[in-house]
């Protein structure tokens, strides 16, 4: 196994929320005891609903919100224990891809300043030159070095904040949802695009999507996350083909088939989500879980366990979806 270059441990990460003037604050844990970590030159899928706390993950591998407990480590060496000059370094190696290709690029400065800010940040020379050859590297075109960002497409705007990301040469890419606000026919040329960099430059992703199918064409291993929490890690092949948990199962079933009645029998999950102010109590998924068992899932939390070589799973009877 190669040894991680970016990862988690136990990482927590909780926001105080007040509803309203007078009300008592609330605790949000948006991160709950993650454990992930990604390989030099892999792709780290990862997916689940709305609100689920992918985003502020990404947010606390990036170093853009502190954790609550656990810890971030790049390359071995933990995140909150770094000095300027070691900081200074994982920014310059760990970049981000954010979901709205808009709001995420300042709509005063034109494409070459945007793109070539990174670089005089960090002491590299915003050369023209290394500009333009990061443009044409996302299917940018010269011309476009001046303009703003009001006057490109979507799909056009995600690759300036591709190319801004590429620009100091980084080893990670953190990408949220980089292809959500985007067409069907402009997804497909982003992911493209991404694939392309990965092996030309020897790029690892954490690829965060709310789309599974785009996961897994993305993704060598994949994560599925729920109420801050990973139920089930593995290879894209033992996620898809094998999966051990009932909320991977639901959302599998859910992908779009283009011959109505093929495959696997649609599971459609009872209730919604429940609020991450007062999650349940055991398993956080027992109440909306076809297969739940109480007093088991309603009171003792599973822990994700490697069920199958390199395959974890956070349920009871996960042995059940392959009776």
């Amino acid at each position: 196994m190669t040894s991680p270059l970016l990862e988690t441990r136990n990482l927590t990460r909780s926001f105080s929320v007040r509803p309203g003037m007078f009300g008592k604050p609330l605790l949000l844990k948006a991160v709950d005891g993650v454990n992930l970590s990604i390989a030099a030159g892999e792709t780290l899928g990862l997916a689940g609903e709305s609100g689920c706390g992918k985003s502020t993950l990404a947010r606390l591998l990036m170093g853009l919100l502190p954790p609550a407990g656990g810890e971030v480590f790049y390359g071995g060496a933990p995140l909150s224990a770094m000095g300027k000059e070691a900081r200074l370094t994982f920014r310059k190696d760990v970049q981000m891809i954010f979901q709205d290709p808009f709001s995420s690029l300042n709509p005063r400065m034109r494409v070459g300043d945007i793109i070539g800010e990174p670089l005089a940040i960090h002491g590299m020379g915003r050369h023209r030159s290394r500009i333009l050859e990061l443009m044409a590297d996302v299917g940018l075109s010269e011309e476009y070095f001046d303009r703003y960002p009001h006057e490109f497409s979507g799909g056009q705007r995600q690759r300036i904040g591709i190319a801004r990301a590429l620009a100091v040469s980084p080893r990670v890419i953190l990408a949220d949802e980089p292809v959500s606000a985007l067409d069907i026919s402009i997804q497909a040329q982003i992911i493209n695009l991404l694939q392309d960099l990965k092996r030309d430059l020897g790029l690892s992703y954490l690829f965060i999507a709310h789309d599974l199918s785009v996961v897994r064409h993305m993704s060598d291993r994949i994560g599925i996350m729920y109420l801050g929490k990973i139920v089930e890690l593995g290879s894209g092949e033992d996620v898809f083909k094998r999966f051990l948990h009932p909320y991977t199962e639901a959302l599998i079933s859910a992908i779009p088939r283009i011959a109505p009645g093929t495959g696997r029998h649609s599971v459609v999950l009872k209730g919604d989500i429940p609020s991450p102010f007062a999650p349940p109590s055991g398993c956080p998924f027992h109440t909306r879980c076809p297969y739940a068992e109480p007093p088991v899932c309603s009171e003792i939390p599973p822990p994700l366990e490697e069920k199958e070589p390199g395959h974890f799973c956070s349920c009871h009877f996960s042995s059940r979806l392959f009776r």
